[in-house]
């Protein structure tokens, strides 16, 4: 009978005891659970902030991307009427057919210029490159004409140039006296004008105003 007592004891004492593990159990069970959506909750946190942190580089990207892209490039070609008009005539092979003037020239002696000259009084631009280059060229371009680079000289708007294709037949052109006509590769070549190389390099960069400083006519 002791013994059994005594079994029976021992039973109660292990149920308790199983009782009080399960209850440390849920415990510990629940306290993991809490920690574990802490965690979710701050892992979520920090990606929303790397998230916003990445997004903010990409857009400091983006503008730095649109400062460099900005600059002459977003200019305007002006209405504002201009003294000459020139065209740069586009030839084979990146080339550019220009006028070679002649060494007793009043303007850019014995050097290379884009075909072009003054305007005339109640003349438009556009009339204007065209009777230059049949005065110049015997020749003039087809169609309508590109606006491509304003030159302005020490802030002061000087000339339009336009862009045309180069003339194909070369046999049926006719120059003015002492000057010619020359296909040229080298825009960088110490022959072309000051005036019409700082042009030339404004449009190679796909630029439409050009600035030179310094009123000398070159």
């Amino acid at each position: 009978e002791i013994s059994i007592s005594g079994f029976v004891v021992s039973c109660t004492s292990m149920a308790s005891l199983l009782v009080r593990l399960g209850s440390l159990a849920t415990l510990s069970l629940a306290l993991f659970r809490r920690t574990a959506r802490r965690h979710d909750q701050y892992r979520i946190g920090i990606s929303k902030d790397m998230g916003k942190k990445i997004a903010s580089c990409g857009s400091l990207h983006d503008k730095a991307a649109s400062r460099e892209n900005a600059g002459p490039s977003q200019y305007t070609l002006t209405e504002e009427q201009p003294k000459y008009c020139c065209v740069i005539l586009t030839g084979p092979n990146g080339t550019l057919f220009m006028e070679q003037r002649g060494s007793d020239a009043k303007i850019a002696a014995g050097r290379l210029t884009c075909f072009g000259g003054k305007v005339e009084a109640g003349e438009s631009p556009d009339l204007c490159i065209r009777r230059e280059c049949r005065e110049e060229l015997g020749w003039e371009p087809a169609g309508s004409l590109r606006r491509a680079v304003d030159l302005y000289v020490d802030g002061e708007l000087i000339a339009w140039f336009y862009e045309a294709p180069a003339p194909k037949d070369m046999t049926s052109l006719r120059f003015e006296e002492g000057r010619n006509g020359v296909f040229l590769h080298d825009l960088a070549s110490e022959k072309i004008s000051d005036w019409h190389s700082v042009v030339l390099n404004a449009w190679s960069k796909g630029n439409s105003r050009a600035d030179f400083i310094g009123t000398k006519i070159k």
